[in-house]
């Protein structure tokens, strides 16, 4: 038993040495990411632009987009680096694991950006909705402009919840419901 042991030991200890490799190579490749983009955020002034076009807010304590980019990528490159890391160790179901995952991440990097361009789309309209209609001098501005940023909002979580997926038939019934709903509520609103 203690030779089946070491025998068993001497079998994984290569592929557990290459994944504890390649992950301290990624936590390097991370961290040299991390700081090019925090230096190339810095230098295109990511943070002021996204204020200027209301897609970030200029309050304190709120996270900035610089932020964001900066985490998503050293973090995109941490798990990169696990899950090869995963695949060269060869354990059986860590290979169907890496396999299945580097497959649906593609389309969990497209999901999140079509949520990332429907959030930034919904604060734009919702900036300029509200100048316009206080402009024109409606009543109820801030009703609208709300209202037009959570269509847009709900429609581009559903458009990425249905790129991952999820919910099959049942998630563009109940989006139609909603902005349904939404749009019959403006229209007895008016």
């Amino acid at each position: 038993s203690l030779e089946r042991a070491v025998t068993a030991m001497a079998r994984v200890a290569p592929g557990l040495l290459a994944l504890l490799v390649v992950f301290a190579v990624s936590a390097v490749a991370a961290f040299v990411v991390r700081v090019g983009l925090q230096r190339l955020c810095a230098r295109v002034e990511l943070d002021r632009w996204a204020v200027r076009w209301g897609v970030a807010s200029a309050e304190p304590g709120r996270t900035t987009p610089s932020t964001v980019v900066v985490r998503l990528g050293s973090w995109a490159i941490l798990a990169f680096g696990l899950l090869l890391g995963l695949a060269i160790f060869d354990a059986a179901a860590k290979t169907a694991l890496t396999s299945r995952a580097a497959e649906y991440a593609p389309h969990v990097l497209a999901a999140a950006l079509i949520f990332l361009a429907g959030v930034a789309i919904a604060r734009v309209l919702e900036r300029q909705l509200l100048i316009s209609a206080v402009n024109f001098g409606m009543q109820s501005a801030r009703l609208v402009a709300g209202a037009a940023r959570w269509i847009v909002f709900t429609v581009a979580t559903g458009m990425a919840l249905e790129h991952l997926g999820v919910g099959g038939t049942v998630l563009p019934i109940f989006l139609g419901i909603v902005v349904g709903a939404i749009a019959l509520a403006l229209a007895l609103a008016f």
